[in-house]
């Protein structure tokens, strides 16, 4: 995984979870062609998220959402957590 061997056999790649918390421009070299990727992904995120917060993204009935589900897939429950920790006043 750190090294950036293809270990992910049903895409034929990489996997890129470390790549997720390299700063832009610091990624492993073996992970080069994914980084623009990362991080434009990084970024809609956390242009979301802003919006989220601040009140600008409305729900289907033009309300601010008040409720968040959110489904880990891979059983990870630290994704949960980090959705959690990060939009929670």
């Amino acid at each position: 995984m750190f090294t950036g061997v293809k270990i992910n056999t049903t895409e034929e790649r990489s996997v890129l979870h470390t790549a997720l918390r390299a700063p832009k421009g610091e990624m492993n070299v073996s992970y080069k062609e994914g980084e623009p990727t990362v991080h434009e992904v990084l970024e809609k995120i956390e242009k979301f998220s802003n919006s989220l917060r601040n009140g600008e993204f409305k729900g289907k009935s033009g309300k601010n959402l008040a409720n968040l589900i959110v489904i880990g897939i891979g059983g990870s429950y630290l994704s949960i957590d980090y959705v959690y920790e990060a939009l929670r006043w």
